[in-house]
């Protein structure tokens, strides 16, 4: 059975033994992303957590002692 990436394009043929065969096999409109699309999208929500974490401010800020 083919298989093709929503973001990419890629087709795949997957066997019955893969893990989205039966979800694609009963859905036909079924969402599939392929291994590298999926790992690029965790990594560009990865570098966005981190400018995110680094660039808002903390909840408590330091307080300054005025000597």
């Amino acid at each position: 059975m083919d298989i093709r990436c929503k973001i990419c394009g890629f087709v795949k043929d997957i066997a019955p033994t893969h893990k989205d065969f039966k979800s694609a096999n009963k859905n036909l409109s079924f969402l599939y992303i392929c291994e590298h699309c999926s790992l690029k999208i965790q990594l560009e929500l990865q570098k966005a957590n981190d400018i995110y974490k680094f660039s808002s401010y903390p909840h408590n800020p330091p307080r300054h002692n005025n000597d």
